[in-house]
């Protein structure tokens, strides 16, 4: 069975300058099978620290959307511990003030 791991930006910029490396490797020996491998290689590196980053930015967001909504809930609840859990959510996490 195969294993698909969450994307990483580390692991992408890895397999890009890999890529890179192998892809001018290839066009020093004018050796046209390292050449295509080192840029298919980059262009995988490159697609999956995007992934990554996308990955980070939508978590990040929907966390920060979570505190919000804790805030506004509690507020319209009457419940002051909700909102003031929202409230320190966003201001220890996000550094809102």
């Amino acid at each position: 069975m195969i294993r698909l791991l969450p994307s990483s930006k580390a692991r992408g910029m890895h397999n890009s300058v890999a890529g890179t490396v192998i892809e001018a490797v290839g066009d020093m020996t004018n050796n046209t099978s390292w050449r295509q491998s080192g840029k298919e290689r980059h262009t995988r590196g490159e697609a999956e620290y995007g992934a990554a980053h996308m990955q980070g930015y939508t978590g990040g967001t929907l966390d920060r959307l979570q505190g919000k909504m804790d805030t506004i809930v509690g507020a319209i609840k009457g419940d002051k511990d909700l909102q003031a859990q929202g409230q320190i959510f966003e201001c220890l996490v996000f550094g809102y003030r």
